[in-house]
């Protein structure tokens, strides 16, 4: 015969407590309760505002500019805007709104009613998350994400697919005929002529051709010409002083005759030049010494 001991068994597990009962040992299958584990979230409160009157003194939380808007995280741990993040804040604020903490005993619970301490609580967890992530941060800092009705990142305008008008989508384009009609789709009329016709244009720049073809060759005659009449004077003067060394040469007759009219050449050369220095009274006029007393 088996003894029947009752007993409580109590278990626990992750802060979930169960009750076990040992089941009687004749029964032929054992029945096991199971309990499903009691978690708290702190969702979204359905139509409660944040913004709700609380105490300031005992419950501090930021005013919105607007009416009815919610505070932006940078708001609610008092940041600027591209200030390094500090958790100070977050920890400050999460013993006031933490709804598993007691409220303390000078505070009486109706000065911020419990679903507003739930949604500002929840904001204040949400404020967290997104600037205590760089990106997250940056997501929400250039479109808002994260936060509010923004909970998605919606792709920038250049990642979106371009709409084209109906008949002007390009990956349509099978012939040269129709990327010719596309490339020309903005053009109101066929093409005609602006200012003067393709033809009108190709005469201007045949006839200015032409005339510069024209100016230089006349300048280069010109110059041609003028090169001819310079080599005909050198010529002309160099013809003049041969013949005349060539009648010098002939008058003076043979090489002794030749000597003999270099010496007197050379000889009147020099009597000339003594017959200037015997004009002056004396050979240094600039000089001072044995003139003293002397009368010019």
């Amino acid at each position: 015969m088996l003894i029947k001991k009752p007993g409580l068994l109590l278990c626990s597990y992750q802060g979930v407590q169960c009750a076990c009962y040992p089941s009687n040992a004749s029964s032929p299958a054992r029945h096991s309760r199971h309990h499903p584990p009691n978690v708290r979230s702190y969702a979204h409160v359905a139509g409660v505002d944040a913004n709700g009157s609380c105490d300031s003194d005992h419950f501090p939380w930021p005013q919105s500019a607007a009416q009815g808007r919610l505070p932006t995280p940078y708001e609610i741990f008092q940041l600027k805007k591209g200030s390094p993040y500090n958790k100070r804040a977050f920890y400050e604020l999460v013993k006031v709104y933490h709804p598993d903490r007691p409220i303390p005993s000078h505070v009486r619970s109706d000065m911020c009613p419990h679903p507003v301490r739930l949604e500002r609580y929840r904001l204040i967890v949400a404020a967290h998350t997104v600037l205590s992530d760089p990106s997250k941060r940056s997501a929400y800092d250039r479109w808002g994400a994260g936060w509010g009705a923004a909970r998605d990142i919606s792709p920038p305008p250049y990642d979106r697919p371009y709409k084209w008008k109906p008949g002007e989508d390009p990956t349509a384009n099978a012939t040269w005929e129709d990327w010719e009609r596309w490339y020309n789709r903005d053009q109101k009329s066929d093409q005609h002529p602006i200012f003067l016709s393709n033809g009108a244009f190709v005469g201007l720049v045949v006839l200015a051709a032409a005339l510069g073809g024209y100016g230089q060759a006349t300048r280069a005659g010109q110059w041609g010409n003028t090169m001819i009449e310079q080599r005909d004077i050198v010529h002309a003067e160099t013809s003049r002083e041969l013949k005349r060394v060539r009648q010098a040469a002939i008058a003076c007759g043979d090489r002794e005759q030749r000597i003999q009219s270099f010496l007197r050449s050379r000889d009147a050369a020099t009597q000339t030049e003594e017959a200037y220095r015997k004009l002056l009274p004396y050979k240094e006029v600039c000089s001072s010494e044995g003139v003293k007393g002397a009368e010019l």
